[in-house]
């Protein structure tokens, strides 16, 4: 509860909004919606790569890409908030390039390879993508919550 009640208190351009949260019948969030067009940065690249070739890339769009991805971590840092998952399935791009940083790539079944589940000091059970982990977040075992 103390992580969605701290996903309801951001406010950036570039990161995912929550409204808030409902508990019955089970928990769920409720957040901004996205335009249909919507995918993660992942699937944008995998698409991009396949209809363009590598020498096309534009470097303003990486430019931009990474403007904005890096305007959403420094918020968070302001707030002394890390993300626990940084990576391109965790980027939502709009049509017009627009970029949101979330972190709900885990509930997605194309990426349920990606996470495994580990359990905090405190016994709550918590999917994380270890390969991707920094050392210590996985031996250390912290989270948000233990702030």
């Amino acid at each position: 509860m103390n992580e969605i009640s701290l996903l309801t208190s951001l406010c950036h351009p570039n990161i995912i909004h929550a409204y808030g949260f409902c508990s019955e019948p089970s928990l769920s969030l409720i957040m901004e919606s996205s335009d249909i067009s919507t995918m993660d940065l992942y699937q944008y690249l995998q698409h991009y790569k396949q209809e363009q070739p590598r020498e096309n890339i534009l470097y303003t769009t990486v430019l931009f890409f990474s403007i904005q991805i890096s305007s959403a971590l420094a918020y968070l840092e302001s707030l002394h908030i890390y993300h626990r998952d940084i990576a391109t399935r965790n980027c939502l791009i709009s049509s017009n390039l627009n970029i949101k940083l979330q972190d709900l790539a885990m509930c997605n079944e194309i990426y349920a390879d990606d996470y495994v589940l580990i359990t905090l000091e405190n016994g709550i059970q918590t999917r994380r993508p270890i390969r991707w982990c920094a050392w210590e977040t996985i031996c250390l075992v912290r989270s948000n919550e233990n702030r």
